[in-house]
């Protein structure tokens, strides 16, 4: 199963730390073939951090704070939730159209 993540939207505080447009929540997405995760997580920039003026940004940076926020054991957790769901959306079910006799 391949999962891509994405980004559908940003937060960020106007000022923070002598920094401008300090990004604080991000709201994200996991998904599959079959099923998809949205949630939000939310970011501490630390004065001394690096830091990546707002507009030049890319998702893929943007997603590697998110996992790092989250840490290893919580996207195994969300790769696992998504395989889940994928899975029982794929077994099969009886019935028939006509109603049980």
């Amino acid at each position: 199963m391949s999962v891509k993540w994405s980004v559908d939207r940003l937060e960020y505080l106007k000022t923070a730390k002598g920094q401008s447009k300090v990004v604080n929540v991000v709201h994200w997405c996991a998904k599959d073939d079959d099923a998809e995760i949205h949630a939000t997580t939310t970011l501490d920039y630390k004065e001394g951090d690096s830091f990546i003026p707002f507009d030049e940004l890319t998702e893929g940076d943007v997603i590697a704070w998110v996992k790092a926020a989250m840490g290893a054991d919580r996207i195994e957790d969300i790769e696992e939730e998504l395989a889940v769901k994928s899975a029982s959306k794929q077994v099969p079910t009886e019935e028939l159209p006509w109603g049980a006799s």
